[in-house]
């Protein structure tokens, strides 16, 4: 599906979680098993305002935070602790579909923001819709809502610093428009060079 990648200024919003390590492979398992878990503490403790299921993946290891919104600030009980979705600047879109294919929703942001110059400030979260009966007969409709933290600058140093030098050095647009007129030649990949996959880049290559 084609996604409409936006920008939006997110505020901390208060979660109930359980905290999780997981590889790729488990997270199937451990999402729906921790939302349960916490499911479960907030109606025994009666919780007013639980709203829809949260998972925050926090860095590249997959430490992530599995739960609920709420409507105000929590102290936790036992293994359930209060918590709250990251606040700033954020690229984000909606992903209808499947839940095994929320890949190419992280996947679309990341591009975007590649191709925008914004950098990623690590956190990545996605708020699951609440269930419709309508939805076990037609997963297309199945909405969640991916999110991707900015770094505080928005845009990444490098772009910045080109944008400046667009804008008050007559030298660098001359070679800028120099660059554009002239024939490019193929980029040669550096044959040693081992990228380290990020959680971003699992979910684009593995189904969750």
């Amino acid at each position: 599906m084609e996604y409409d990648v936006r920008l939006e200024t997110a505020a901390p919003r208060p979660l109930a979680v359980v905290r999780r390590r997981a590889n790729v492979q488990q997270l199937p398992r451990v999402v729906p098993d921790a939302c349960g878990v916490v499911w479960g503490v907030v109606r025994a403790q009666q919780i007013k305002g639980a709203g829809r299921h949260v998972a925050l993946y926090l860095d590249d290891q997959i430490n992530l935070e599995v739960g609920v919104e709420l409507q105000t600030p929590w102290a936790g009980y036992g293994e359930v602790v209060g918590s709250a979705l990251p606040a700033g600047t954020v690229a984000t879109t909606v992903h209808f579909g499947p839940y095994n294919r929320l890949h190419e929703a992280h996947q679309a942001i990341r591009d975007w923001c590649a191709n925008h110059g914004y950098a990623l400030a690590g956190p990545s979260w996605e708020i699951y819709g609440h269930w419709e009966d309508a939805w076990n007969s037609d997963p297309s409709r199945i909405r969640t809502d991916v999110f991707y933290l900015l770094t505080a600058g928005g845009k990444s140093e490098d772009d910045s610093l080109t944008s400046e030098l667009l804008e008050s050095n007559p030298e660098f647009q001359a070679l800028v428009a120099k660059s554009k007129v002239s024939p490019r030649k193929p980029f040669q990949a550096n044959r040693g060079y081992n990228q380290t996959g990020t959680l971003a880049s699992s979910l684009s290559s593995e189904p969750r």
